[in-house]
């Protein structure tokens, strides 16, 4: 490991509320998502990366490091200010080719972290907007924190900001067949807190560790998540169970890998597409990803 990564995860251990904000070395940690995406998801050191909810960027450093050697870019968001800026610092100073920015999300519970920040944070939309496409969009711990309608809000953010042959790696706690038992049983510690009731309830469509605080843990319906990823024109491309489930995995949480449902035709002609279409020309959109997103479903001629 080199002396830059090196600094990056000492600095993340002396962070006041390291412990809190997520479990386990940050150096294993971090190294563990990277090998994981690496492994699973074609990576190249020219790709554009968002991390999404970057946190004090356990995630972002080693794809920081890996992409410095090819001129490719990550961008991480946080709705969190003094993790952002932290970031900044830490890995921003260290490297060129990471940008960090706090920003407002459009869901409830995040929403609620950003109550007692004074500056009004613009919303991510606002953010992204100023960056191209991305290739791969990471969500690590983000997705085990929302409930279903904010999932959904995410889905169709993502729609607008990865290129048509992008990927997203989304990890969530998936209730099935697997799961359920073992959460009445009260045999999986993730969902497991200070006023889980004991017996548990049978496990609905989305699960709760905490009644009183019911994004602190959220576990959902596997069925429920693949209607909504197809709704939004994804679809699986890999399906990962974790460890949480008590059983040997690569990763702790069970992990999605998504590429859009829809390829564009061999025949598709970008430069025709704009001709035939002024008002994708004039907005500005890539002609493929317009295609992909809404040409295809408005049944728009593409030759």
């Amino acid at each position: 490991m080199n002396t830059k990564l090196t600094e990056i995860y000492e600095a993340i251990r002396r962070f006041p509320t390291a412990e809190s904000i997520g479990l386990g070395e940050p150096e294993t940690v971090s190294m563990e998502l990277f090998r994981f995406v690496t492994k699973h998801v074609p990576v190249g050191t020219d790709m554009r990366i968002l991390d999404l909810g970057c946190g004090l960027g356990r995630s972002s450093a080693p794809f920081v490091d890996y992409l410095s050697n090819g001129g490719g870019h990550l961008v991480g968001v946080d709705v969190v200010e003094r993790m952002t800026a932290f970031c900044s610092e830490v890995i921003g100073s260290r490297y060129s080719n990471a940008s960090f920015y706090a920003c407002s999300v459009p869901d409830s519970y995040l929403f609620e972290q950003q109550r007692n920040n004074p500056t009004i944070l613009p919303p991510i939309e606002k953010i992204l907007a100023r960056h191209e496409p991305f290739d791969l969009v990471m969500a690590f711990s983000v997705f085990t924190h929302l409930l279903p309608e904010e999932m959904d809000a995410y889905f169709s953010l993502f729609n607008h900001i990865l290129k048509p042959d992008g990927r997203l790696v989304l990890t969530f706690l998936f209730l099935d067949e697997w799961t359920r038992p073992k959460i009445r049983n009260r045999a999986l510690p993730s969902m497991i807190s200070r006023d889980t009731p004991n017996p548990m309830p049978e496990p609905g469509r989305v699960c709760f560790s905490s009644p009183s605080n019911p994004r602190a843990v959220v576990a959902i319906a596997i069925d429920d998540v693949l209607a909504m990823v197809k709704a939004h024109g994804f679809q699986p491309e890999q399906i990962h169970f974790g460890s949480w489930r008590a059983m040997p995995s690569e990763t702790f949480q069970d992990a999605l890998v998504l590429q859009r449902e829809h390829t564009i035709p061999a025949d598709f002609d970008p430069k025709r597409y704009l001709a035939l279409h002024e008002d994708v020309a004039r907005s500005g959109i890539d002609p493929a990803q317009h295609y992909l997103i809404w040409g295809k479903k408005e049944r728009r001629p593409y030759k």
